[in-house]
């Protein structure tokens, strides 16, 4: 089998460190219509408190962000799992592959309309982002471990 490591970090899910990598955000259009540019995201209060939340439920957190970067695609997050019974959970559903999807929670900046009725989004603060079950950006996903040929 071929790994490859970044940082130490084997892609996808790290078992041992109970880490998760994904792809939160792309600028490609979502479910609702909308676009969200990968250059407007706003990261400096997130990163103060950098939750990772169920659902966007604000009282479920279920880990924190330990590593988030910027691409020209969108936004690729690491996330590290707590030690509590949900988060337990939904760890085990992304450990073991039965969830894969994330989503973003920000706050609108700058936007301008769509043709198509959606809205694109310019300048955007990122207030929290979750595991979840359906994304609204379908490309909102863990990222793929290398595949045996």
């Amino acid at each position: 089998m071929i790994v490859v490591k970044r940082n130490g970090f084997t892609k996808g899910v790290d078992r041992e460190r109970r880490l998760v990598e994904a792809v939160i955000s792309t600028g490609r259009p979502d479910r609702d219509g909308d676009v969200v540019e990968p250059s407007g995201w706003v990261l400096e209060n997130f990163l103060r408190n950098p939750v990772v939340l169920w659902l966007h439920d604000l009282s479920k957190p279920v880990g924190r962000c330990v590593d988030l970067r910027r691409t020209p695609e969108g936004l690729v997050a690491v996330t590290e799992f707590a030690k509590t019974p949900l988060a337990e959970e939904i760890w085990a559903l992304y450990r073991d592959g039965f969830l894969r999807a994330w989503s973003v929670s920000f706050l609108a900046l700058e936007w301008e309309p769509l043709p198509s009725g959606g809205r694109r989004f310019l300048k955007q603060e990122l207030l929290e982002y979750s595991a979840v079950s359906v994304p609204a950006n379908p490309e909102a996903l863990t990222t793929e471990l290398i595949k045996l040929v």
